[in-house]
């Protein structure tokens, strides 16, 4: 935002897709609120759903764009997961990432109306008990 002179009332939409909660309850996106203390009204929301939050997040700050909703302001989408796994086979995939996107007028890239989602149940991880990293 400062490399881009954007004021914090610029921003509208604040929107995290993530594999990862903190804790069950409170989303990352209210964290993330800390920053915006000039501004209070940031729609948006924290999705979690496995690899594909991210990519929900993306969708759901551009359909806010393209709704009669959207007063011009930017969105800013968060993708964001911290993998961390027990001992075994998983844990050598373990790491974390983030990566944040400002979304808005004249942006440098362009949304296809056409899209297609595809998801298949497999079991590929399973985490019952997220809250403990051994």
């Amino acid at each position: 935002m400062a490399r881009n002179n954007i004021n914090q009332k610029d921003i509208g939409r604040l929107e995290v897709g993530t594999e990862t909660f903190l804790d069950k309850s409170k989303s990352i996106k209210t964290y993330l609120m800390d920053f915006f203390k000039e501004n209070r009204d940031i729609e948006g929301v924290t999705s979690t759903n496995a690899c594909y939050g991210g990519t929900n997040a993306l969708f759901n700050t551009v359909n806010w764009m393209q709704s009669i909703y959207y007063d011009g302001r930017y969105g800013i989408v968060i993708f964001a997961d911290i993998a961390v796994y027990a001992k075994g086979p998983a844990r050598p995939t373990g790491g974390s990432g983030a990566i944040g996107i400002l979304l808005g007028p004249n942006a440098s890239i362009l949304f296809e109306q056409t899209r297609a989602t595809y998801m298949n149940n497999v079991y590929d991880f399973f985490k019952p008990n997220p809250g403990i990293h051994r």
